[in-house]
């Protein structure tokens, strides 16, 4: 049910459809041609995810009609679609019986499980095929949309709705402007729909496991148990269909972003979180990014079945990854492969303290004695290297690091700027001692801004082949452990060019974006895909070499990418920012605690106003306590809100200073703890909630103003407020 994620639309198969796709009745190959689809040589295995297509046919559906997308009431239509069809699925969560959605259940003795398929059946065939040929401007019938398997059922197969889609786009291109609005407008308005009966019908009273809290239901759907696991099991197929048509529409101009599928609804995913994690993804990555991203980048991993050969995932929660956060305590490094028993090797540390002493940058070269030389990089041009130490190269100068892991790095320096070009890595240059260790630390925005080249060694990218689709490599790189950790956001930001090490070859991570962008922007055989996966691209996007890296970063940039980075030294982080945001590094090594944090804002001075929303923990100090006392906590806001006239605040010594909006209530509102209240103004719903998810922190309080944050509208049904 996710092909269409998988299956390609080349110019060739393109032209070969094209003749079907002009039909007004949407058929399969094996329709057009009188071919049964028994027919064992059409019968394939299919992988997961998949769901079984459950027999609804629109032949059933009085007065069954395509409406022109220009029609008036197009959308207003799709709604009732089902009340006007003969059914009413929402009663059931009135009267608690599954036979009152249809007039031929009642004393049908169907029993529970026949029901729940055939109500399945047209809720399936409402928010997916009806949806799509709504789209579309045709009929489809179901063999368009199925195929049957080895196990000789039917199950929903989505593999040409790319070349419908296309067709839909090349053919809309040529629409009047005005006819195009309305079209645009009626089909996202029908999207819309779709994905707010699926909060209808999966929401439960309870709270948010599944789905917020629906008073007015007196029945919720874990009332139904078979229907329950039939609509769990299709959804994802239809928010797959959902987006890749929102993705359509923003090929047609339409600049409404794909809204991600709130997370309280998770069970649906359930199923393929586990296959992910059975591959080796860690669950970390799983939940930022389906918090994150539109579901169907998780998706179409998951169809790829792409590993993540380096393992070592399994105790990680949805929360913390353990794997990467080493105990330096009982930390071990590792050899290239298993099985390897070569020494360590280590620089002259007298040679190392030196260069640091005089403010220089020691560089590595290998010698055939197995030995390592250490040389000043003035003049010479070297590679730096960036890591991270879960993949067992980390080290100190004192310590050393296994001959292999040395020649294999010597290697990668030589690929990357020429024979025998040296390198510095911190497993080799920054002693353990700490007079050395904090001067060290303090020239490594000189180190990386003056490397020749920066080559990522991360155990998941250099195991994986370089010959995959871009789609697949963007994923490798964006989901790795280099990419969840502190340093190497500013390693990777302040150089000049970066080189990412996998098993074959060197990549250019410039190149592999760019590569990327070009799919999601002109018309291809990929665009669908590579512009539903466009958030995963512009997250490595932020990581590309920029010719101005010596100015500093938006704070809020800095903040909301570091909310899903982690450090095994809690007190590294300002430090590792400083560079990033030109804060005056050595000044924080002076300084511990919440000190750093302070001083930090303070030289940073000016701040995005939002900041006051935050979720991360805070300075306990006043004028303080608005501050975040650390980076390194997920939160799904973010800070960084591209808007024509940004309202900033400015730290100072007697509190954050800011001129903001308000909202002046009629009224005193008595808010309680674990409420949640609906305010209408103006005829916008805003949804204020007295208690902070996250912390469970609970408010009773008298308000009469409230800070405008953002106006988000509300969609479910009215309530009392």
């Amino acid at each position: 049910m996710m092909e269409h994620l998988l299956d390609i639309c080349d110019t060739e198969s393109f032209l070969r459809e094209r003749e079907i796709l002009k039909a007004q009745t949407l058929l399969s190959k094996c329709d057009c041609s009188n071919t049964s689809t028994n027919d064992n040589d059409n019968l394939y295995e299919l992988t997961e995810p998949r769901f079984r297509w459950l027999g609804f046919e629109a032949t059933n559906v009085q007065h069954h009609t395509i409406p022109s997308h220009v029609d008036e009431g197009v959308a207003e239509a799709f709604l009732n679609y089902d009340k006007a069809s003969g059914w009413n699925t929402s009663i059931i969560f009135d009267t608690g019986a599954l036979e009152d959605a249809h007039g031929t259940f009642a004393n049908s003795g169907l029993g529970a499980m026949e029901t729940s398929r055939q109500l399945a059946g047209f809720i399936q065939h409402w928010l997916y095929v009806r949806l799509l040929e709504v789209a579309l401007g045709k009929q489809i019938k179901s063999s368009f949309l199925t195929r049957r398997a080895k196990d000789q059922l039917l199950y929903l197969d989505s593999r040409r709705i790319n070349f419908a889609l296309a067709a839909w786009i090349e053919d809309s291109k040529e629409m009047k402007a005005s006819d195009k609005f309305k079209m645009i407008h009626t089909v996202r308005s029908c999207c819309t729909i779709v994905l707010e009966a699926l909060f209808e019908y999966l929401s439960i009273n309870g709270g948010p496991t599944d789905g917020p809290g629906e008073p007015f239901k007196t029945y919720d759907i874990t009332h139904f148990p078979e229907l329950h696991k039939l609509l769990l099991d299709m959804a994802p197929a239809i928010i797959a269909l959902n987006e890749a048509i929102l993705q359509s529409l923003q090929l047609l101009g339409d600049e409404t972003p794909i809204h991600i599928f709130p997370t309280y609804y998770s069970t649906i995913f359930t199923s393929r979180n586990a296959r992910l994690q059975q591959r080796g993804w860690c669950p970390v990555i799983i939940s930022r990014f389906q918090q994150t991203m539109p579901s169907s980048v998780l998706a179409y991993f998951d169809a790829s079945q792409l590993e993540n050969p380096a393992k070592g995932h399994e105790s990680c929660s949805d929360t913390t990854c353990r794997r990467n956060n080493v105990d330096t305590d009982t930390y071990q490094q590792q050899h290239c492969v298993e099985g390897c028993s070569c020494l360590k090797v280590s620089p002259v540390f007298q040679e190392v303290t030196t260069a640091i002493r005089k403010e220089q940058i020691p560089v590595i070269s290998i010698s055939n004695r197995e030995k390592l030389a250490t040389s000043i990089a003035r003049d010479t041009p070297y590679v730096a290297i960036s890591h991270v130490w879960a993949d067992g190269l980390g080290s100190t100068t004192e310590q050393g690091i296994y001959w292999c892991q040395a020649k294999r790095l010597s290697s990668f320096a030589s690929d990357a700027a020429g024979l025998g070009t040296p390198f510095w890595v911190d497993s080799l240059c920054i002693p353990e001692a700490s007079e050395y260790r904090k001067e060290a630390i303090a020239m490594m925005k000189s180190v990386y801004q003056n490397a020749t080249k920066v080559v990522v060694v991360d155990r998941s990218i250099c195991r994986q082949s370089s010959q995959q689709t871009i789609m697949s490599l963007i994923y490798i790189v964006a989901a790795s452990s280099w990419m969840q950790r502190l340093w190497t956001y500013q390693e990777a930001y302040l150089a000049s060019s970066i080189l990412l090490a996998f098993s074959d070859r060197l990549v250019n991570l410039q190149e592999l974006v760019q590569r990327a962008i070009r799919m999601a922007a002109v018309p291809s055989a990929q665009q669908l895909l590579s512009g539903l996966c466009e958030p995963l691209i512009f997250e490595l996007l932020s990581l590309v070499p920029q010719p101005q890296a010596s100015q500093r970063l938006p704070i809020s940039r800095v903040l909301d990418v570091m909310r899903s980075r982690s450090t095994s030294r809690k007190s590294d982080e300002t430090i590792a920012v400083s560079a990033v945001l030109n804060v005056d590094t050595r000044k924080l090594l002076r300084m511990d605690g919440d000190e750093r944090m302070i001083t930090l804002f303070l030289q940073v001075s000016r701040v995005p106003w939002l900041i006051l929303f935050d979720k991360r923990p805070k300075v306990l100090r006043e004028p303080y306590r608005w501050m975040p006392s650390t980076f390194l906590c997920w939160t799904v806001d973010a800070l960084d809100v591209s808007t024509k006239n940004p309202v900033y605040a400015y730290c100072t010594k007697e509190g954050l200073k800011a001129r903001i909006v308000v909202l002046e209530l009629d009224s005193e509102l008595d808010l309680h703890s674990h409420t949640t209240f609906y305010i209408n103004t103006n005829g916008t719903w805003l949804e204020l909630e007295s208690r902070d998810q996250k912390f469970s922190v609970s408010v009773d309080a008298k308000v009469k103003m409230l800070l405008y944050r953002a106006c988000h509208p509300y969609y479910g049904k009215k309530r009392n407020t």
